[in-house]
């Protein structure tokens, strides 16, 4: 009986010591997951294309895990972040691109190291926090990234200053075939002087959407234009003479139809004193095709102006009545540069309405 209850113990001992042994070898194998390195001066790399950016890393000790096992978001977001700041020293406002590229050198130098090829890790089972000027502008896993892009800023002043931190930590989805495997990182900013969005684009992305652009041929009628909405339309039409070669959406013209469509603008300092006819491509002259907008002034600028009133034998004039040259013109020097010396037959100066003066402009013969 004795001899029974020895044994019996025994057998317990020996279950419950090789239950610790396993459990401990599983800690220890699962202690070795992530390697990642993303540290100090090496992972910083900057391309600037005429712009003064800086990037302080003063007061961090950079991401530095070895030995890391998975664990939850919450423990995670907990984990050492790595701290630098950009710096726009330029005069002018820049946007950039903040990326967290793999780390090809360090890759390379793990290999070397190691005399094989060092194991990478999926980006599935890396997971990141980034915080900009204290709040959190993005999270997930390495995959989600799109082009390794962790944040596209719309812009940051000159001399203004944006303050990162960057967390990672290997995720629960990690299971055994991550083991000692590595990642390794390299933080890349992009920077470009701002420019604003063109008027055109933001015209079409936010005048236009699926419901509203459909197609309409150029014998639309009256009573087809006043069952449309308030917006732009897009209309097809063939190539003329001047547009061979060109193509489909490049003869696309967008005009708005409606009632009362919301098309009055403000443009050349005159709040709401032009129309948007539409939006066309043209030739600049050079063969470059672009999309411009199309305006009408909304008044007239004065109701009896002559288009030209040269006497007769001044510039391309053959009459008292001027001519029908627009190149010198009466009508053209007034409403463009250049010509503030030049004097209309009514005691006027040229260039009025393109400097915003005010002054006699050319009217009669």
């Amino acid at each position: 009986m004795e001899d029974r209850i020895d044994n019996q113990a025994r057998k317990k001992k020996i279950i419950i010591i090789s239950l610790v042994i396993i459990v401990l070898a599983l800690i220890g194998i699962t202690y070795a997951f992530l390697r990642l390195r993303l540290e100090g001066e090496k992972v910083i790399t900057i391309r600037v294309k005429g712009l003064d950016v800086e990037l302080d890393e003063s007061g961090s000790d950079g991401i530095n895990i070895e030995n890391a096992i998975p664990v939850s978001d919450e423990e995670g977001k907990s984990n050492q972040a790595y701290k630098f700041s950009i710096i726009n020293n330029d005069k002018k406002k820049i946007t950039y691109g903040l990326y967290l590229d793999n780390d090809e050198e360090q890759k390379s130098d793990c290999d070397t190291e190691k005399g094989a090829s060092c194991g990478l890790l999926s980006h599935d089972v890396i997971s990141y926090q980034l915080k900009k000027n204290g709040s959190v502008i993005g999270e997930g896993t390495l995959s989600s990234l799109e082009d390794n892009l962790l944040h596209n800023s719309e812009g940051i002043e000159s001399k203004g200053t944006d303050k990162y931190e960057l967390v990672i930590w290997l995720n629960k989805t990690a299971e055994n075939d991550s083991i000692d495997k590595y990642y390794f990182g390299r933080i890349r900013v992009d920077a470009v002087e701002y420019r604003p969005p063109k008027a055109v684009d933001t015209l079409l992305a936010n005048y236009t959407n699926d419901e509203a652009i459909q197609d309409y041929d150029v014998n639309y009628t009256k009573e087809d234009s006043s069952a449309k909405e308030n917006k732009m339309y897009v209309f097809n039409h063939t190539a003329g003479t001047q547009q061979s070669g060109w193509s489909s959406d490049e003869l696309k013209d967008y005009r708005y139809i409606g009632a009362n469509p919301n098309n009055y603008v403000t443009f050349n300092n005159e709040e709401a004193g032009w129309r948007i006819i539409g939006i066309e491509t043209v030739d600049d002259g050079t063969g470059k095709r672009e999309q411009r907008i199309k305006l009408i002034r909304r008044n007239f600028l004065t109701p009896d102006m002559s288009f030209d009133n040269k006497p007769s034998g001044t510039g391309s004039s053959e009459s008292s009545y001027g001519s029908n040259d627009w190149t010198d013109s009466r009508l053209m020097m007034i409403l463009n540069p250049g010509y503030e010396e030049e004097a209309n037959a009514t005691g006027g100066k040229g260039s009025l309405y393109w400097n915003r003066q005010s002054g006699s402009c050319p009217k009669g013969s």
